[in-house]
């Protein structure tokens, strides 16, 4: 699994979870913090889980299937504020 940590205690179960955005939580908040920032970092993933299909199937009623998937790819796309 390339990319990714195993995480955890071996008595609880290892996790595999995103590398990089576990170093990334680990610069910005402190060690105190550090728990409840993978929580909310966590939440929030499975939110977009939950929320995206429903989106996306929102987008394909309202404006069909070729507008449709047309702003979900360019969603995709960095915005730029520069």
């Amino acid at each position: 699994m390339e990319g990714y940590a195993a995480v955890g205690d071996p008595r609880s179960g290892w996790r595999a979870v995103d590398a990089a955005s576990q170093v990334l939580i680990h610069r910005i908040v402190s060690v105190e913090q550090l728990p409840s920032a993978v929580r909310i970092n966590a939440t929030g993933r499975y939110l977009g889980f939950l929320v995206g299909p429903i989106v996306g199937d929102g987008l394909l009623q309202i404006f069909g299937s070729s507008y449709g998937i047309f702003i979900n790819g360019s969603s995709m796309f960095p915005c730029s504020s520069g």
